[in-house]
């Protein structure tokens, strides 16, 4: 697989290869940078066709955590946990070991509940750390309704930038997935006077959206093309691709779906078509924002700091459009002036013998 050389590349600071046979845990843990503190990222559950495909993964995810948390501003890093699902898994079992995997960093790598996890999961893991978020700790908040909110305030600078309104009252917003933060979402956006066109696959979710006002259902292959001013992808990322692209009618697109892009290419492509991309990872940053915080200052109320993001969103498009650039590229670039010291061995984050919790 060569992760050296893959490690080299993104400047990678540790991949720890997982391998349990007792329990049928196989899988990495990805720590890509601790140069502003630990290196914080959910842990992901999936059925991977090969090592090669969890390998790609876990690199491609804690690398985005990174820039999400240096673009918020935050003292952390990014990291990933990915554990390969199969029918040999022995799932309480691997979540054990997993957790004695996360505990062995002693704080260097913080996780959470991500894809293919559930709050169970992530409950049997922290039997065996303190390293790992607890959801049904009532001072934590809804982590749900902070990535939800921190995605209000993209889809606010998006309409400021590219459809010149300080509000959004009567435009129409396309929400891709209603699910915890897409249903959180389309609720704000309704609050705010928004027209919301949603398309949700998922039964009982739409059976939900019914009884929301100013909520209209759309079949899910649909929802890329719809009539609309804002799209926001909101479910899993990769929507945006060469082919689909062309069937874009929104001047807006702000979603928090992770890799909303399928290309970084596409990025360019939206700016030359006169369409607005606000960064995914600038914006779902809402829920890494209040538990970074909660976890690492004690700080139990973020809302504040969640809504600043319409102000770092703000900004980004503006640079976009004086420089030329792709909004994407002018993130990622504004992430990486956080992280231009020099990354020496002093420069790994050494944790200390805080407890998590």
């Amino acid at each position: 697989m060569h992760i050296l050389g893959k490690m080299e590349a993104d400047d990678f600071e540790q991949i720890i290869v997982l391998n349990n046979n007792s329990s049928g845990l196989k899988g990495f843990i990805a720590i890509h940078d601790t140069t502003l503190g630990p290196a914080l990222g959910g842990t992901r559950l999936w059925q991977y066709e090969s090592e090669e495909e969890a390998l790609s993964d876990v690199m491609r995810l804690a690398q985005a955590m990174t820039l999400k948390a240096s673009v918020a501003g935050l003292d952390c890093g990014g990291g990933k946990a990915v554990v390969m699902d199969s029918p040999s898994l022995k799932r309480e079992a691997a979540f054990r070991v997993l957790g004695r995997y996360v505990e062995s960093l002693a704080g260097r790598f913080f996780t959470a509940r991500d894809v293919g996890t559930t709050v169970e999961d992530i409950a049997v893991l922290r039997q065996e750390t303190r390293w790992a978020t607890d959801e049904s700790n009532p001072n934590l908040g809804d982590l749900n309704f902070y990535t939800a909110l921190g995605t209000l305030q993209g889809i606010k600078a998006g309409a400021t930038v590219g459809l010149k309104k300080d509000s959004l009252e009567g435009l129409t917003v396309a929400v891709q997935g209603a699910g915890a933060v897409g249903s959180a979402l389309i609720e704000m956006l309704t609050a705010e006077g928004a027209k919301v066109l949603a398309a949700e696959p998922d039964e009982s979710r739409r059976e939900k959206l019914f009884r929301i006002s100013g909520v209209s259902l759309v079949e899910p292959e649909e929802i890329l093309g719809v009539r609309c001013d804002v799209l926001s992808p909101c479910a899993l990322g990769g929507v945006i691709t060469a082919e689909s692209i062309d069937t874009v009618k929104a001047k807006v697109i702000a979603g928090c779906a992770n890799n909303i892009l399928a290309e970084e290419y596409l990025g360019k492509t939206l700016a030359e078509r006169g369409l607005i991309y606000v960064p995914d990872f600038v914006i779902n940053s809402g829920a890494l924002i209040q538990g970074a915080n909660y976890y690492l200052k004690d700080k139990r109320d973020n809302t504040a700091d969640v809504k600043r993001i319409y102000d770092v969103a703000l900004n980004i498009l503006k640079v976009s459009l004086e420089e030329g650039r792709a909004t994407n590229s002018v993130a990622e670039s504004m992430a990486l002036e956080r992280l231009k010291r020099p990354k020496t061995y002093e420069s790994i984050f050494k944790a200390s013998s805080h407890d998590a919790g």
